[in-house]
């Protein structure tokens, strides 16, 4: 589904503090008078600056009521023309924020008057009168004109250059004015000179509030040039700013925050956009209350950033919280109402609701021409909206008929490097290729490419430099549509030459997801990333194999594995480059100590926020309101941490972004003697399967994506409800498909799995080789029996545990919490979704056999050094297994743990995941997920016993999120999880034969799969139930 282009009033912030700021920068002229006049004066003065104080605060009702008041009294005194001309200055600046032009010009015109009259046209206070005619010209998009008032005010301001808040007024206006041309380098020049104006002054109240006003803009000129580290770096500016001159908790800051989140909703990391909205909405909401107009400026913000998410309910609550504020001030007429129905729009579009969202589109477009006419830039958006609604209705005629007349209004106002332009060549390319006008999709595609990178695109000839482009975003959509345009070319032409351009696109849109990786804060703006634009991973596969079946060269084979390395387990991949970053990149041990503090006063807050806001009706919103402003200035307290140790280690900041991933040969050198490794991927309609050996690489495709999806299924269902023939059709058909057609490439007995989507869901070892055809599951020919099977989530994270793995591992520490009872009280009188799963929970009385019959083997004297340095072998049973015992062991001294309990898995959060150990007076004993990647471990195998622990969402491009990942980044090589529930019985005599094997020198792997077939050969326990959840992540 093509997506909206969505109309983020946050972008509003920056005509909100330009404006703003160049009223609040009017120089007020105090001239000495003569003392029978002074009290009378210096009364006026006083009410002037009050009226100034009161709008600078927000106060615009207070401020225009004292405007109104003392203007009159102002202008009858000669001596005070420039105060005159001030108040004129603000009230048409009330008239102008209105959209009451002729008004707001007539009061600058009668400040002109006014200072032409007493001062002449070379005095200073000329400045202040052209730079509010150049926002007034900007208001009304008359561009040119704005620009030629901005330079009248620069060159009227250099005339004093010792007045530097004058200097910097006009050096603002033209930087605003710079910027809504599309001139950013030239709007950044002009904020340069501005800000360094400032510096040179005293500092003061007002310098400080304008430092933090132009330090603003510039990184909004800065994030459009795609310079995301300077932009960043100048809107801290801004915040540190506000912060000296406003404290931490005023609408300034508030509006701030709401750059940020702009900022970060611009470059698609949403997650971050959201916490930042969410912080500015509080604080609006409690200095100006439920009826603010700023507030529903961040309502709106919020509203988009979850339809962005796919949650329509929820922005569609915020949307319409949103539009009753608008209507409530300003009635349906209005550019902000209008901009609500817009919105509303969008969220009914994504929903598939045309005919509500073609309503609201032409809602928002009708009162837009009526305010501006038929011609104006606001009328681009909606435009190209209802554009995507005619392209998702199949409307293509009416589509290119709206999208020409954007195009025709972009062109003559705003030239055709303008963003909101250049994306209207890339749509009516997505409306020729949807009409399989395919030839004429391709050109406007290359204009769109050609602009972006600066210079004519040529196909197969040019190359980009993704780093330097201005919009990586676009740059990605655009590449990725060109890929698929280039494929679709392929298969009615069969001309190879688009092979390769398509392979070239993809490999550009995969370079701007690994720029934009780097950029992102919030892993669930990652995630999304990639799963937004997967198909550029599943396109380039099928091209590969399409490519190697055709021409038989290894080399594409090659590629296609190293493609799709890049497409998979990226943030599990960051998680563990950030470990070799923090063991490796020279950062001293007390530094080290500050983070790892953060990280967990941030999961601290994170989960009491989560636990209070699941108490539902019952929740206390002030504890919810104060988890969330801590959790917030937190997470942001840990993200400058972390920016400061890459800028000040040089190590830690190249092994954090070491974008690398294995190879071929990288995975070929590290399998041992008699493995291969089955790697699977999903294309865009198959499953592929590639067997890599220690000197061959093969692929085969499999079975349909819809074919596979729909056995692991069913098949997982049938082992769980005993559904026994589903079980052996399912059982013998994912054989058949996967399995079977790599067989005669499988060198050895031992494999690694690294599964792609739904297969991380399939436990291959119950897979079976035969027909049933009447056996009896101890006599199944199961795939555990041909070959010992582990599991990896991508080539590039299974090295890096390698890496990881202890020399000579020890040492065992072992839980067992409910061996006795599953009580489970934290003393809360309220019940969470978390408490309630808790209620169900039933004793395990066999894991205290398990640990006990685990912790001998461990005590065994095995050799003449055991009695010398004997292996600790701690088990906490009942009421001593708790998390805070956990905490207080240390965990670096033990390579084996292993957890005899419950857990349980958040679907819809998977940081709020837990393993369930005992609580105490002061904590509830809960594991979660979030508490995992904060502890320290030098574990090479971790046993996760409890029951549905290998499970969690599986995300395209990154696989299963949950207990492994956390357990991998805190030091874990090694891990054994369970898919389904098991009972406590089969668990427990798995598992101590398990540790039976290892303890006699059988690797992992060999020692699993022993202690499975045991199991197989006895009737009673045979059965895929009692067995087949336990896997092996590693090796």
């Amino acid at each position: 589904m093509k997506k909206a282009q969505f109309e983020n009033l946050a972008v509003c912030y920056k005509k909100f503090c330009s404006t703003f700021f160049a009223a609040c920068l009017i120089i007020l002229t105090l001239l000495v008078v003569g003392p029978a006049k002074a009290q009378s004066d210096e009364d006026l003065r006083e009410k002037l600056n009050e009226a100034i104080r009161l709008y600078q605060v927000g106060e615009h009702s207070e401020s225009r009521a004292i405007f109104d008041e003392i203007t009159p009294a102002i202008c009858d005194q000669a001596n005070l023309y420039a105060e005159c001309a001030d108040a004129y200055l603000y009230q048409s600046y009330f008239y102008r924020n209105n959209r009451e032009f002729e008004e707001a010009r007539n009061l600058i015109k009668k400040a002109n008057n006014v200072v032409l009259e007493h001062g002449g046209e070379e005095d200073s206070k000329m400045t202040d009168v052209y730079v509010q005619y150049t926002y007034l010209e900007e208001s009304k998009s008359n561009l040119t004109e704005a620009l030629e008032w901005s330079e009248k005010a620069v060159n009227s301001a250099m005339k004093y250059p010792d007045q530097k808040l004058a200097v910097s007024q006009a050096f603002t206006s033209r930087g605003y004015v710079e910027d809504t041309m599309g001139n950013y380098e030239d709007a950044v020049a002009s904020y340069l000179v501005a800000v360094e104006a400032l510096k040179q002054s005293e500092k003061s109240f007002r310098i400080i509030r304008a430092l933090s006003m132009t330090h603003n803009n510039m990184g909004i000129s800065y994030r459009k040039l795609g310079m995301y580290d300077e932009a960043l770096e100048h809107y801290q500016f801004a915040l540190d700013s506000a912060i000296e001159a406003y404290g931490e908790s005023h609408t300034e800051i508030a509006l701030i925050y709401n750059g940020f989140g702009t900022f970060y909703y611009s470059i698609g990391d949403l997650g971050t956009a959201a916490e930042y909205f969410r912080q500015a909405a509080s604080i609006f909401k409690e200095v100006e209350g439920e009826n603010s107009n700023r507030l529903a400026i961040i309502y709106n913000n919020i509203g988009l950033i979850n339809i962005e998410m796919d949650n329509l309910d929820t922005a569609l609550h915020y949307l319409e919280l949103a539009q009753r504020i608008k209507e409530n001030i300003y009635g349906t007429e209005h550019l902000d109402t209008a901009i609500g129905y817009h919105n509303l729009a969008s969220n009914y579009l994504r929903n598939e609701e045309y005919d509500r969202a073609e309503e609201n589109y032409f809602l928002s477009l009708q009162i837009r021409q009526n305010i501006y006419g038929d011609d104006h830039p606001n009328l681009i958006l909606p435009y190209t909206n209802i554009a995507n609604l005619y392209i998702q209705t199949e409307r293509y005629v009416e589509a290119r008929e709206v999208l020409n007349k954007a195009l025709d209004i972009g062109l003559d106002r705003l030239g055709e490097r303008h963003p909101n332009v250049f994306s209207i060549y890339s749509q009516l390319g997505d409306v020729l290729k949807e009409e399989e006008k395919l030839d004429e999709a391709g050109e406007f595609y290359h204009q769109t490419l050609s602009i972006l990178i600066g210079e004519p695109y040529q196909p197969m000839i040019t190359k980009i430099d993704v780093s330097s482009v201005s919009y990586p975003v676009r740059l990605i959509e655009t590449a990725k549509s060109l890929g698929e345009l280039n494929v679709q070319q392929y298969r009615e032409t069969g001309v190879r030459d688009n092979l390769y351009e398509a392979l070239r696109m993809f490999k550009v849109s995969s370079s701007g997801i690994d720029l934009m990786q780097t950029q992102y804060q919030s892993e669930s703006s990652k995630l999304m990333l990639i799963e937004n634009h997967y198909s550029i991973y599943s396109g380039a596969v099928d091209i590969y194999y399409e490519l190697y079946s055709e021409t038989g060269e290894e080399v594409w084979l090659r590629e296609l594995f190293e493609f799709a390395e890049k497409g998979r387990a990226r943030i599990a991949l960051d998680l563990l480059q950030n470990v070799q970053a923090r063991n490796f990149g020279g950062v001293p041990d007390d530094v080290l100590a500050t983070e790892r503090d953060l990280n967990e006063k941030v999961t601290s807050y994170f989960q009491n926020l989560n636990v209070e806001q699941e108490k539902g009706l019952e929740a206390d919103s002030g504890l919810i309101r104060m988890y969330e402003d801590s959790l917030f200035h937190t997470r942001r307290e840990l993200v400058n941490f972390t920016r400061s140790l890459e800028e000040g280690y040089p190590s830690y900041y190249a092994l954090k972004y070491d974008r690398n991933t294995a190879t071929v040969e990288d995975l070929q050198k590290a399998l041992i003697q008699d493995e291969s490794a089955l790697y699977y991927i999903f294309g865009k309609d198959d499953v592929y399967g590639i067997v890599v050996n220690k000197e061959s690489i093969e692929i085969e495709k499999t079975a349909a994506v819809e074919e596979v999806e729909r056995d692991v299924k069913f098949l997982t269902n049938s082992v769980v409800e005993n559904d026994n023939d589903e079980y052996f059709n399912s059982a013998f058909n994912l054989y058949s498909s996967l399995v079977e057609p790599l067989i005669p490439h499988i060198s050895g007995s031992s494999l690694i799995i690294l599964p792609d989507q739904g297969l991380h869901y399939l436990p291959f070892e119950l897979l079976i080789e035969e027909p049933a055809n009447g056996k009896q599951f101890h006599q199944l020919s199961y795939l555990v029996k041909r070959f010992k099977i582990q599991y990896a989530s991508s080539g590039t994270v299974f090295l890096s545990m390698q890496r990881q793995k202890p020399e000579n591992p020890r040492n065992l520490l072992a839980f067992a919490p409910f061996n006795d009872s599953a009580s489970f009280d934290d003393g809360s009188d309220m019940e969470s979704n978390t408490e309630r799963y808790l209620d169900d929970l039933s004793p395990l009385p066999l894991t205290a056999y398990e640990t006990n019959q685990i912790s001998e083997l461990f005590r065994e004297r095995r050799s003449f050094m055991d009695y010398i340095f004997p292996e600790k072998a701690n088990v906490y049973q009942s009421d001593e297994a708790t998390k805070k015992r956990l905490h207080q062991v240390e965990l670096q001294e033990y390579n084996f743990l292993h957890f005899a309990t419950h857990a349980f898995v958040n679907e819809s959060n998977p940081d709020l995941s837990g393993i369930v150990l005992r609580g105490d007076d002061r904590e509830d004993g809960m594991l979660y997920v979030s508490d995992i990647y904060n502890l320290q471990m030098n574990a090479d195998l971790v046993v996760l016993g409890a029951c549905e622990t290998g499970l969690g969402p599986v995300r395209r491009g990154e696989g299963m999120i949950g207990f492994t990942r956390a357990f991998t980044y805190a030091g874990a090589s090694n891990l054994v999880v369970s898919m389904w529930r098991v009972s406590d019985q089969p668990t427990a005599l798995l598992m101590i034969d398990f540790y039976k094997n290892i303890r006699q020198g059988m690797q992992y792997g060999d020692a699993l799969q022993k202690a499975k077939l045991k199991m197989i050969e006895n009737p009673e326990t045979a059965h895929p139930i009692n067995w087949a959840a336990f896997i092996l992540n590693g090796r």
